[in-house]
């Protein structure tokens, strides 16, 4: 009797590092930014900022780490669109956000989260 040969199984490729570990979404309108009221990471963690623009004006989302130095940047976003950017939450501490654009910060676009 001929033995048949033993099936190998199935390598399974180990997928590459994921590039973000989670997305968080952020509306902004004529003038405001929500979607980050209670928003808290943890320190290493590499967040997906998406800013989806409802608003009649661009709008950006400058992302300022505990030092004071900017970490990150969603670019200015036109009327109806969407902009995104990967960002690096390094160290702990408070960090503030704000959108960039001529006095829109001003007017309450501007806010912190905290990273543990």
């Amino acid at each position: 009797m001929r033995s048949c040969p033993r099936a190998r199984p199935r390598r399974r490729f180990q997928e590459s590092e994921a590039a973000y570990d989670r997305e968080i979404e952020i509306e902004a309108t004529d003038f405001a930014l929500e979607g980050l009221t209670g928003f808290t990471a943890k320190a290493g963690e590499k967040i997906e900022f998406k800013l989806e623009n409802k608003g009649k004006a661009e709008h950006e989302l400058e992302i300022f780490g505990p030092d004071g130095s900017e970490v990150g940047e969603v670019s200015p976003v036109k009327p109806g669109s969407t902009g995104e950017a990967i960002v690096t939450l390094s160290a702990p501490g408070t960090y503030t956000y704000k959108c960039g654009i001529a006095d829109h910060a001003d007017h309450g676009m501007k806010g912190t989260f905290t990273v543990t």
